[in-house]
């Protein structure tokens, strides 16, 4: 006889057990999430980071993972690609860093909850 915890789950969703989630760092690559990751690199090179594209681009991937994640998991979907792209440049202080992950974690949150 098996322990109960050997059996696994039954395949396939279970009748009142919400659908498990691909975490957000999970999710492949999407055209809006290149975009913004360019976008976001480019605005770090050259130090324009209120730049309407930034926003735009920001605004297209918080778009498509607004339709399957939950706000958490787009927000840490969005501060890993930022410091993804801080990391890759030694010339970025800490403060700059932080203060751009400041405006970025602003404007995903109006993103997530804008009524349009």
């Amino acid at each position: 006889m098996r322990p109960a915890d050997s059996l696994g789950d039954p395949p396939g969703p279970t009748p009142g057990r919400p659908k498990r989630r691909t975490p957000a760092a999970e999710v492949p690559p999407s055209g809006s999430s290149e975009r913004f990751s360019h976008a976001l690199r480019a605005a770090i090179a050259t130090g324009a980071v209120e730049t309407e594209v930034l926003r735009a681009a920001l605004r297209l991937y918080v778009d498509d993972l607004r339709a399957t994640e939950p706000p958490e998991k787009v927000l840490i979907a969005v501060k890993e690609r930022v410091l993804i792209a801080v990391q890759r440049r030694s010339d970025v202080s800490r403060s700059e860093a932080g203060v751009l992950l400041n405006r970025i974690v602003h404007w995903t949150i109006e993103a997530y909850y804008r009524a349009d």
